[in-house]
């Protein structure tokens, strides 16, 4: 038996350079694929039978007013990110956020400060800037910016609001998946 390649693409007239000129672009000599940048935002429904919670995916998510509107409640808002992430994103996202009471802790980076005294850096910024029940902490960045904002949401006058934002792509698969 011949063995042929499986090929997500249909067969078009005109054999492979037809597919190459439809699928692949040339650079320096070299045949590259085709990048498709998606521009509208897609949300998925995450279902884990207690609690069902949407995953919005797609570009300029920061810059999305309506968007962070309709996901982030609360007026007050905890910022918790890391100081690699916070030189890249946290000023388009509190451009973003502009009508809300925002505050910021700035964790350092690496997962070597995933520990009981790092979440308490947010607790206290959480206690300084007098967030109530009604605060939602806001995690922008990877898994352990997420793992800590997450925490302290939950602990914090018995749990506010929580939203994470991943900028790594692990952490956006770990929110993808549920952790029941």
């Amino acid at each position: 038996t011949l063995g042929l390649p499986i090929s997500p693409f249909p067969r078009m007239a005109g054999g492979c350079s037809s597919w190459r000129k439809k699928f692949t672009t040339s650079c320096g000599g070299h045949r590259l694929p085709k990048l498709r940048i998606i521009n509208t935002v897609q949300t998925l429904q995450v279902d884990v039978g207690h609690s069902r919670y949407p995953i919005s995916i797609g570009s300029g998510l920061l810059t999305n007013r309506e968007l962070l509107d309709a996901r982030i409640r609360g007026r007050d808002l905890l910022i918790v990110t890391n100081t690699t992430v916070a030189r890249l994103y946290l000023a388009k996202l509190t451009g973003s956020l502009a009508s809300r009471r925002i505050a910021e802790c700035i964790l350092p980076d690496g997962e070597q400060h995933k520990t009981l005294q790092t979440a308490g850096r947010v607790f206290d910024a959480l206690v300084a800037k007098k967030m109530n029940r009604d605060a939602t902490v806001l995690a922008l960045g990877g898994g352990v910016v997420g793992d800590i904002a997450g925490f302290a949401a939950a602990c914090y006058q018995r749990g506010v609001g929580y939203v994470q934002i991943p900028t790594t792509l692990l952490a956006q698969v770990e929110i993808g998946r549920a952790h029941v």
